[in-house]
């Protein structure tokens, strides 16, 4: 399984899976989309052409979108999207590696694609209607990375990418408008993916080397109201029904084998003017790219990469 599963709104559950495939010379394997009952039986699975690393989108009325990185240098990334009853809709390709997308309430996909061919890497992002059609493009000239935009209630779009250079000193943070167009940028940051709240408050963590890393909060032009910092790596945020935001500070062990093991997480909630709720510390194997979901019950879910999940309470 690629990252993690779309649930849509009959309760159908979809993840993406790179299938061994001998036909395939290129990548040796094929991305193919599943499509589960609530009780984990298959209702159908359709067969990509490349590789993916990214998980589903599922639209309002049960479009599932979901992209490929292509195979290599010279090959597309493509967008599928996939009818609820499992045929195709369409197919949008690009020179490149697509990102996961993230679906707007009329059906707008967001998505970037990465030129990989280009000596210092660019990218473009691209807005594609229900139907297939692109609705506009923006050239970002840095390197995107395969996680989705976040979009706000006015379809505001919000994405980090990183310096061109290997490895990656330093990145920025974009916001572009629901024409495509600009609103504003942060530089010298390393964001992980942002979370947006309601009230459309923009929740950006920024793990940048050398740095401490921080979770900051920032109004809808970009004005920033707080900053928190970690001890160590923080994860993305995740925003309660009732505001409170949660993100996992992970510590690691220069001392383990191999080094930079984690060796103590604290699952942190937070009050919307930053000021802290409480803290949960444990000895756990918590990595920084798996963030905190919640619950439609408020509960807290943390899977920690090594095959366990976590379930914490708020009350």
């Amino acid at each position: 399984v690629c990252q993690s599963p779309a649930l849509g709104p009959d309760g159908t559950i979809y993840l993406v899976s790179n299938v061994i495939d001998s036909k395939n010379k290129q990548t040796g394997a094929t991305a193919t989309l599943y499509a589960l009952k609530p009780d984990g039986t298959k209702k159908w699975e359709f067969p990509g052409r490349g590789l993916s690393w990214t998980a589903p989108a599922v639209a309002a009325d049960g479009t599932v979108y979901f992209s490929e990185i292509g195979g290599g240098i010279g090959s597309h990334g493509r967008m599928y999207a996939i009818g609820p009853n499992g045929k195709e809709k369409w197919i949008f390709e690009e020179p490149g590696m697509a990102s996961a997308p993230a679906v707007s309430a009329d059906g707008t996909a967001y998505f970037s694609v990465l030129d990989g061919t280009a000596v210092k890497a660019t990218s473009t992002f691209y807005a594609v209607t229900k139907k297939g059609a692109k609705q506009w493009s923006c050239l970002v000239p840095a390197r995107f990375d395969l996680r989705p935009p976040a979009l706000s209630s006015d379809e505001t779009a919000y994405f980090g990418t990183e310096d061109a250079r290997d490895p990656p000193a330093q990145g920025r943070f974009d916001a572009l408008s629901r024409s495509g167009s600009k609103a504003w940028a942060i530089k010298d940051v390393r964001p992980m993916s942002p979370a947006i709240a309601s009230d459309r408050t923009v929740y950006v963590v920024s793990n940048m080397p050398k740095h401490p890393s921080s979770l900051e909060a920032r109004t809808p032009g970009g004005k920033r109201l707080w900053q928190v910092t970690g001890k160590g790596k923080l994860s993305a945020a995740a925003i309660g029904s009732n505001g409170t935001i949660y993100v996992v500070d992970i510590m690691t062990d220069d001392r383990a084998d191999p080094p930079g093991e984690p060796a103590e997480a604290s699952l942190i909630a937070l009050n919307p003017d930053g000021s802290r709720k409480w803290t949960c510390t444990t000895r756990s194997s918590w990595t920084p790219e798996l963030s905190p979901v919640i619950g439609s019950d408020g509960t807290i879910y943390i899977a920690t990469g090594r095959n366990t999940l976590g379930a914490f309470s708020d009350r």
